[in-house]
């Protein structure tokens, strides 16, 4: 992480709670940030991380979540993936995390506030009904707070969203379809069919934000030995954010002089998506 990308918002996805409490909190104070954490629980003590800078935000609130409980508050589909239960046992059992926060801007004068989510779906490549179900609970959760958000605060605008996050999923994919075009049918092809074992109807999905990918579609943002794919991504409203500028990405030479990520330049396996935004 570049101290001199002097970045106002920071996400990060599989940080390490002691290495969270130790270093990144500690030291990232130090430069004006506070953190905010959202670890898996249990025997897993990773989780995602957010960072917002005291001179530009005041926080109002959180609204942390598992993926599992989102799926669950998800009556209808909840409802429908009880009918399987090989699906019921796999996608619950995935400890997945939903870190949602709400900012007070502090650099203008119109009362605005952003919502700032961040999450790590599954990872595994066989499973993109997985990620479907899990991301479709994670939209349908933030319309519920916003909701709320709007219903408490009748005089506010409704927060602007900003979705960040390793999300497994490349721009070919159902999943990325169904963020940037608000919609996908039960006949898509990331739902199980056939002699799969845990083969269902599928489900049509929607949601209402006007979503797009603030940093375009790069190559590769995960670039190791044997796959080099776009998978992580920030995603901002429409006529809500307007993109002023993208930091460039290393080239496939430069990456490539060291292998692959991560490597002695470079410290993960990610490339970090840095753009300038401004609020429209």
């Amino acid at each position: 992480m570049d101290k001199n990308y002097n970045a106002d918002l920071i996400c990060l996805q599989e940080v390490d709670k002691k290495l969270f409490n130790t270093h990144l909190n500690i030291g990232l104070s130090q430069y004006g940030y506070s953190g905010l954490s959202l670890f898996k629980g249990d025997t897993v003590a990773e989780g995602c991380a957010l960072f917002y800078k005291n001179s530009k935000f005041d926080l109002i609130s959180k609204y942390d979540i598992s993926i599992p409980n989102a799926i669950q508050a998800n009556q209808e589909l909840y409802k429908t993936i009880q009918q399987y239960p090989r699906l019921k046992e796999n996608i619950m059992s995935k400890k997945s995390v939903f870190q949602v926060t709400l900012l007070k801007c502090k650099y203008n004068l119109t009362d605005d506030v952003i919502c700032i989510a961040n999450t790590h779906l599954y990872f595994l490549p066989t499973s993109p009904h997985i990620r479907l179900i899990q991301i479709t609970s994670c939209l349908r959760y933030l319309q519920n707070v916003l909701a709320q958000y709007c219903q408490n605060n009748t005089k506010s605008k409704r927060p602007r969203v900003i979705i960040c996050g390793d999300f497994n999923s490349s721009p070919q994919t159902d999943l990325y379809q169904f963020l940037t075009t608000k919609c996908l049918t039960k006949d898509a092809t990331s739902w199980p069919k056939g002699d799969d074992p845990e083969a269902f109807e599928g489900f049509d999905l929607s949601h209402n934000f006007e979503l797009y990918s603030a940093c375009g579609q790069p190559e590769y943002t995960n670039f190791v030995p044997g796959f080099q794919k776009c998978i992580d991504y920030v995603f901002v409203e429409k006529k809500k954010f307007e993109i002023e500028q993208i930091i460039p990405f290393p080239s496939r030479k430069d990456i490539e002089k060291y292998t692959a990520l991560p490597n002695e330049e470079l410290g993960s396996d990610h490339l970090a998506l840095v753009c300038d935004v401004k609020i429209t």
